[in-house]
């Protein structure tokens, strides 16, 4: 049972005139440190830590700087605020175990998850902390006044002096271990001695409740001081990094660098010797770009508060830099030449691919430009070029000119192998079709074909329909195309009036699939082949 007598209401104004003094003088320390981390450390996710930290500390001095003032004699706020101590009681230790596991590490490194889980037991405990008052798990309260406050620890106490304690060691634990494995010994001294110190402290504080050093320096006030310190120990020593250490960085430096103030001023120099004149310096800072001086380049850039200044030896460039104007003069012919030779072979790879296509052209439409070129040689043998035959015989120049036509427009198309035919690509054979109906065949093309198909499948198409109509095309009156396909085949099926099967050239239909069927002096053939 622990039993501690609260302050009497004579005692109360000086009382809270020291809790307001001591809220004063912590918050402006803590402000200062909170304000120097922000600027020191580097790594922006341990920054954030520390932000973390000192919010923490400054919270909880002024919630300890309310409960004996401002709560003073309002029995229910200052239990609730007693209990809130325990909200940076827990999460303290914890960032500051983050802290330690993101010691050395890179500035993208992040925490793993399974650390980052520990908030929620965190959460957790403080949970239990504020609703004590419905289970009594962490305190056990027997009397609560303005006389006596008697009360003792429940299980909930015990496991976060457990949390508190592990996550220290844990913190002192890798901080050793890492020092250890870097041999560097000397520096964990110093954060250790200030932790002992804090042990001390807190026993003493536990056993002389009376003692005048235990009234002027608070629990409180006692470990926010030594946990402080023993950050700020790491940080003097390297452990955790900052940018406090320049006058050591520039002793292990190679780099010829100084680093001024605004006006002028050196701060830093990895070598005096070396170091810029000030006349350097002033040209330096008024034009901001960097300057050339006896084989020496100057470079500036603005830092924070000032700017550093590095210097580059250019003696050996300017070497190089004359070895490499005589091999650029010595380029410029060489690639003169092989851009004459790549021209010239880039116009002999086009002028082949003109031939390829023009052949190709040639090998799709031979058979018909022969075809028209008899059928033309039949008519100016002939006496009188108005009869009816030589009529018949100019309908059908006309209709296989079409195709001649239309056939190399495809052709010239397909050689894009990018570009595919659009859905409604049966506005190619428009031409055909319109053909037929003007020479007085009931002509009609249905396309349900929906899927993607190239230029190449389309003149596949259009080349069967022509070889299906040309030797019919002075007996036939009514014709239907219906062009469908499937997962693996597309399908062309005629339907005519006349029997097309005794006129039509089967040979070239023969590397092909097709069925014949008639019905009611109807002949239906359906063609079908691969879609690859």
């Amino acid at each position: 049972m622990l039993t501690i007598r609260l302050i009497s209401p004579s005692e109360k104004r000086l009382q809270g005139i020291v809790y307001v003094s001591n809220y004063i003088v912590i918050s402006i320390l803590l402000l200062m440190w909170i304000m120097s981390i922000q600027r020191r450390i580097i790594l922006p996710k341990t920054r954030a830590l520390f932000l973390c930290i000192g919010i923490l500390f400054l919270y909880w001095s002024f919630a300890r700087t309310m409960r004996y003032t401002v709560f003073y004699g309002d029995i229910p706020a200052m239990i609730l605020v007693w209990y809130s101590y325990y909200f940076p009681i827990i999460l303290i230790p914890l960032f500051g175990f983050y802290v330690s596991v993101s010691m050395d590490k890179s500035e993208h490194y992040n925490l793993p998850t399974t650390l980052k889980l520990l908030l929620i037991p965190a959460f957790a405990l403080i949970a239990l902390v504020f609703t004590n008052n419905r289970h009594s798990l962490m305190f056990v309260i027997n009397r609560y006044d303005m006389v006596i406050r008697e009360y003792k620890y429940g299980i909930i106490y015990y496991v976060i002096a457990f949390w508190v304690s592990s996550l220290i060691l844990l913190t002192l634990h890798i901080l050793f271990e890492k020092c250890m494995l870097k041999t560097r010994n000397d520096k964990i001294v110093l954060p250790f001695i200030i932790i002992i110190f804090g042990v001390i402290y807190t026993v003493f504080y536990n056993s002389n409740h009376n003692h005048f050093i235990v009234k002027v320096l608070d629990l409180n006030t006692a470990f926010t001081f030594f946990y402080v310190a023993f950050w700020e120990a790491c940080i003097y020593h390297g452990l955790i990094q900052s940018n406090t250490l320049y006058r050591e960085f520039f002793t292990y430096s190679k780099q010829d660098t100084s680093i001024i103030d605004y006006q002028g001023n050196v701060r830093y120099c990895s070598s005096p010797l070396t170091s810029p004149d000030r006349k350097t310096i002033d040209d330096l800072i008024l034009n901001r770009t960097y300057i050339l001086k006896n084989k020496r380049q100057y470079n500036i850039q603005s830092i924070s508060g000032g700017y550093v200044i590095w210097q580059e030896e250019m003696s050996e460039v300017i070497k190089m830099l004359g070895k490499l104007s005589v091999i650029n003069e010595e380029l410029k012919n060489d690639i003169s030449l092989i851009q004459t030779r790549m021209e010239l072979q880039s116009k002999k790879v086009a002028f082949e691919e003109r031939i390829r296509i023009y052949d190709l052209i040639n090998t799709k439409t031979k058979k018909q430009i022969n075809s028209i070129k008899h059928d033309i040689l039949t008519i100016s043998n002939r006496e009188s070029n108005d009869g009816e035959e030589n009529i018949d015989l100019w309908k059908k120049i006309n209709f296989t000119a079409i195709y001649v036509k239309r056939c190399s427009n495809m052709i010239l198309i397909s050689q894009d192998k990018e570009q595919n035919a659009p859905q409604n690509f049966e506005i190619h054979f428009y031409e055909t079709i319109n053909n037929l109906r003007e020479n007085g065949v009931s002509c009609t093309i249905n396309n349900t074909i929906d899927s993607d198909i190239s230029f190449e499948t389309v003149l596949n198409i259009y080349e069967l329909i022509y070889n299906f109509i040309e030797p019919v095309f002075f007996d036939i009156n009514q014709l239907y195309i219906y062009l469908s396909s499937s997962k693996d085949n597309y399908f062309v099926k005629f339907i005519s009036d006349v029997n097309a099967g005794k006129l039509i050239d089967l040979n070239y239909f023969s590397n092909l699939s097709y069925n014949i069927d008639t019905d009611d002096d109807l002949f239906i053939m359906k063609v079908n082949f691969n879609r690859r």
